[in-house]
């Protein structure tokens, strides 16, 4: 067949373009929303018999503006550049020239996809997220290269609440300055609207008032607000009360219980999840009780609960807009009043970043990320979700925690004891007293827990326990300018050397006592200086057998049993590093030996 070029076949056979055929488009999917500028293109035949493809992209229907080129045959994919990012529709045509009967016809599907949107203004002033420095604030905000022609700023209490400021301006103002704010601690909801492509489009915002109060309050939801979603997070302060526990109440009537009851905690808890409400819940009460000197206290706050005021998913714990504490933190979404098919989540430092976190989520409904920054950064997380065969976002801010950081060893290698030397640096952190706990679990101190260290370390050597395999957790606490230690957690993985080890007979199985026997051990990866064996009635015991000191030629002890049913515990020390010995224990169990004249087994040493 003569090879002829698309383009021209396109122009004159234009006119004969036929009804759609099994040919089609496979990515992106139909209706979805392009994720910038430059998108892969990819189709197929599909079982048709194509000899020739053409993809045109324009702004109306058969445009081609922005992309128009023919392929051969075995062409089924192209990455088009160029495309534009201002929330406009695109129109894609795919062309193949198939045959019918005795001659060829071009088929065409059609299809449509949303443009993203370019980087919306952004609210910087005060920073998302923090404490409000008092009642009166300038709140400001850039443009960042979005042509607003009007924008709205609505301040309050709950989500597009207005109670506190709803102030329309131009498109040259960037700043609102809003009085009469709440002094109590709660969440202050600030939306920032814009006008954009004849649509008004909202960014909202978290605060939390300035606390003039002494006693504990609950910040979040913000008091006297309104819950648009749930499960939500209930959250509170001590403010400056020094609290020995808390308990938090949720219920339909004041000091309610029956929707949750979170029982006395730990000081140190200072939050807790509303999973569901009933059924026709349209206000709700908290009660936040604490312990202070001795004596119990309580508040109560009410709320309203709108399931309509906000319909698109988003993710609700953390608070959107609230401070991430550590460098591991759990997101949890919902999907409201959509029947969403699938997620997707992004997290990074920067709008529709995903270098820190990027996966496909199908139908979970949540995720754990590590290694997030501990620098005082805005973290952004995009939550992506599909209704049908569309795909929509949403975008949150989260402000994270200025934490100290573990310089040496990097968190989450593997690492290798059998003592290691932690090291950390402050980051800037003011650090009056710092503290270092290790354990097999997130803030446990099985391992080790160190006390209250000087201002000036920045150190601290741990002995890891011996054949020590898997997930060890350090948590550096550190005190600041108050009375309320903060802390980091820091996950590491560990595989240990293969450490001397008693090798026969094997550990926990049954021997037979009234004899002689031989114990085998074996050095294995580790370099050794010298043995040394226990043998008890109990762990670390030596009053069966008390080997002394035993060259590392020596491979096996031989010990005279007592004839009894009964457990023994025998100790193997070995010294690997001058001036500093270690041990493992091990178990077994001795059974009666009815025919104790046995002669003993064979005890020659081997030959050398």
């Amino acid at each position: 067949m003569v090879m002829i070029k698309p383009s021209l076949i396109l122009l004159s056979l234009l006119a004969v373009v036929s009804t759609a055929s099994a040919a089609r488009l496979t990515s992106p999917n139909a209706g979805s929303t392009l994720g910038g500028s430059s998108t892969e293109f990819r189709w197929t035949g599909d079982g048709a018999q194509v000899f020739q493809w053409h993809l045109s992209i324009g702004s109306s229907e058969r445009g081609e503006q922005f992309y128009s080129k023919g392929f051969t045959s075995d062409v089924t994919s192209v990455t088009v550049t160029g495309l534009p990012t201002n929330g406009t529709t695109l129109f894609v045509t795919l062309y193949s020239l198939e045959r019918e009967g005795q001659r060829f016809v071009f088929k065409a599907n059609d299809y449509t996809f949303n443009t993203p949107l370019p980087a919306p203004p952004a609210l910087t002033t005060p920073a998302p997220g923090s404490v409000l420095p008092s009642d009166s604030v300038t709140f400001g905000w850039q443009d960042r290269g979005t042509n607003a022609t009007q924008w709205r700023l609505r301040v309050g209490s709950s989500s597009g609440g207005t109670e506190y400021a709803d102030v329309t301006v131009g498109a040259n103002v960037r700043s609102v300055d809003v009085s009469g704010l709440p002094t109590n601690g709660g969440t202050v909801w600030v939306r920032l609207s814009y006008f954009y492509i004849n649509v008004w489009r909202d960014l909202n915002y978290q605060y939390t008032a300035q606390v003039t109060s002494t006693t504990p309050v609950i910040i979040a939801p913000g008091i006297g607000g309104t819950v648009t979603t749930v499960p939500f997070v209930v959250q509170w302060t001590p403010s400056q009360t020094n609290v020995s526990a808390w308990q938090v109440l949720v219920g339909a009537a004041q000091g309610g219980s029956e929707i949750l009851d979170t029982g006395e905690v730990a000081t140190s808890v200072r939050s807790a999840q509303v999973n569901a409400l009933p059924d026709g819940t349209d206000t709700f009460w908290i009660r936040l009780r604490y312990q202070a000197g001795g004596a119990w206290e309580e508040k109560d706050y009410q709320y309203a609960y709108d399931p309509n005021g906000d319909a698109a998913p988003q993710i609700f714990s953390p608070v959107p807009s609230s401070e991430i504490f550590g460098a591991q933190v759990e997101f949890q979404w919902t999907a409201k009043l959509l029947n969403v098919d699938r997620w997707w989540i992004y997290v990074g430092t920067s709008k529709g970043d995903d270098s820190i976190f990027n996966m496909d989520m199908g139908t979970a409904t949540k995720v754990t990320v590590n290694n997030l920054p501990t620098n005082g950064e805005t973290l952004h997380v995009r939550l992506f979700y599909r209704v049908g065969e569309s795909w929509n976002q949403r975008d949150h801010l989260f402000t994270t925690r200025r934490l100290p950081k573990m310089s040496f060893p990097g968190p989450g290698t593997l690492i290798a004891g059998p003592r290691i030397n932690f090291q950390w640096d402050d980051n800037g952190v003011i650090g009056n007293a710092w503290a270092l706990s290790v354990g097999r679990a997130k803030g446990g101190t099985d391992i080790y827990e160190s006390g209250t260290l000087l201002s000036d370390v920045r150190a601290k050597e741990v002995q890891l326990p011996v054949n020590l395999d898997g997930e060890v957790w350090v948590r550096l606490w550190h005190l600041p300018n108050s009375l309320t230690w903060s802390y980091a957690d820091f996950l590491y993985q560990i595989q240990g050397p293969v450490l001397p080890a008693l090798t026969e007979p094997a550990p926990g199985s049954t021997i037979q006592g009234g004899v002689t026997e031989r114990f085998h051990f074996a050095p294995n990866d580790t370099k050794l200086f010298a043995y040394w064996v226990y043998l008890g009635s109990e762990v670390g015991g030596r009053d069966l057998f008390n080997s002394g000191f035993i060259n590392t030629e020596t491979t096996f002890i031989d010990v005279d049993l007592p004839n009894e049913d009964r457990t023994i515990h025998l100790r193997l020390w070995w010294l690997a590093d001058l001036n500093r010995w270690q041990f493992a224990d091990y178990t077994l169990a001795l059974e009666v030996n009815d025919s104790p004249d046995n002669p003993a087994p064979n005890i020659t040493p081997p030959s050398l």
